[in-house]
């Protein structure tokens, strides 16, 4: 690692060290989102796998309350830290595609100022967490592209078990995945031992909470089916929607004090 590196790199370990500190010192204003005691609730109750979700939410919300207690703030601190790691990684991405200081900086603040980022750093739910193996899976990815070494397989097979464990989504990256890697020159990777490793490795972590659904019949099938046809009958729609990504308010932690700050973002029917 040259000097140069190392100086960008203490200059994003700073950005995301400041950008924790920024969720916790203003996520304490507002209350539990409900979502949250519903996490906070089965963090009692540890299992392998819950109806609605998988269990490394719940983890991590145990953790929160070994620490902190029920405490509003100290709950959502790893929230917050998954956050600043995900600047960091975005911005090595960056690096890796040939970006220097300044783009490195600026791919870290756009992850800070993402939406999904400043909500993720101030709530304990699913999501904070998924959007980090989501970013961690894209810079194994990237590395291994930009180095040609195979051993980024782990990495890639570690976001993903860990994804899968947090939520079920990633397998909508793994499919995307296993297209790219068929219809491009990444197919090479076919002959790696790296890849079935990674793979093995994420089948191994995932492996809990797959027996877990085997031992209760897939309940989180029956469970998303149920949330499908309730969001029919709410939404009155029986295909994709563009809008469903901007009708949900988006609260943000607010210096002012306001114990929220909503940004309705939707878009006319």
């Amino acid at each position: 690692m040259t000097q140069e590196q190392k100086t960008d790199n203490l200059i994003l370990l700073l950005m995301a060290l400041g950008a924790v500190i920024f969720h916790v010192a203003l996520n304490g204003q507002y209350g539990f989102h409900r979502d949250e005691l519903d996490f906070i609730m089965n963090a009692r109750q540890l299992d392998w796998g819950y109806v609605s979700y998988p269990p490394l939410t719940p983890l991590f919300a145990r953790i929160g309350l070994e620490l902190f207690g029920e405490s509003l703030r100290g709950l959502r601190v790893l929230p917050a830290i998954a956050q600043g790691i995900a600047m960091i990684l975005a911005a090595w991405m960056a690096r890796d595609m040939g970006g220097k200081r300044n783009a490195q900086i600026l791919t870290a603040f756009a992850v800070f100022i993402a939406p999904v980022s400043l909500f993720g750093g101030t709530v304990i739910m699913y999501f904070a967490f998924d959007y980090l193996w989501w970013v961690m899976v894209a810079f194994f990815t990237v590395r291994l592209l930009a180095t040609d070494d195979a051993r980024h397989w782990l990495g890639i097979g570690a976001g993903i078990g860990l994804g899968m464990m947090t939520k079920y989504t990633m397998a909508f990256w793994v499919a995307g995945l296993v297209v790219a890697v068929l219809i491009t020159p990444a197919r090479k990777y076919l002959r790696s031992k790296w890849l079935y490793l990674g793979a093995a490795l994420s089948l191994l972590i995932f492996l809990p909470n797959l027996i877990w659904q085997i031992q209760h019949d897939f309940i989180a099938l029956d469970y998303l089916s149920s949330i499908h046809a309730r969001d029919i009958s709410w939404g009155g729609q029986t295909i994709f929607s563009p809008n469903s990504f901007f009708s949900p308010p988006i609260r943000f932690p607010s210096p002012s004090g306001r114990s929220d700050l909503a940004c309705a973002c939707s878009l006319p029917p």
